[in-house]
């Protein structure tokens, strides 16, 4: 499995603890899976203060729940600031599964006036018994 999202964007409050860089849902019929994820951030603040950031997963595209803990990104006034994440999930055979980062607010009360993002899971099957190709999988 290889998913790559790309996204940007104008306005982003962390008040409303916005998803970006979500994925489509992952197909993980079969045989389960072992993500590798690396996903990065760039807000540019209108402000200072901080902002977290993290992966997250759903498997309806509503409710998220964290895979990669928060991590703060200092905000800083007219520039463009950069977090990156690394870190994996593994997914269950026929999991629904949907890929993104959460923003929220850590302090100040600063807002990003734009927005850019990248987000790249890459999978291969844990199950050490079979090659995913395999029929008797």
């Amino acid at each position: 499995s290889r998913v790559v999202v790309e996204a940007s964007g104008a306005a982003l409050d962390p008040d409303a603890a916005p998803i970006v860089c979500a994925s489509t849902p992952i197909d993980t019929a079969g045989f389960p899976r072992r993500l590798r994820l690396d996903a990065r951030i760039n807000l540019h603040a209108t402000g200072g203060g901080a902002a977290g950031i993290e992966l997250v997963a759903s498997s309806d595209g509503t409710t998220w729940t964290t895979i990669v803990a928060a991590r703060p990104l200092d905000l800083r006034a007219g520039q463009w600031s950069t977090a990156r994440l690394l870190g994996h999930y593994d997914a269950q055979a026929g999991e629904a599964l949907r890929l993104g980062m959460r923003v929220t607010r850590w302090s100040g009360s600063t807002d990003a006036d734009a927005h850019t993002c990248l987000l790249r899971a890459i999978g291969g099957s844990t199950d050490l018994g079979h090659a995913p190709f395999d029929t008797t999988n």
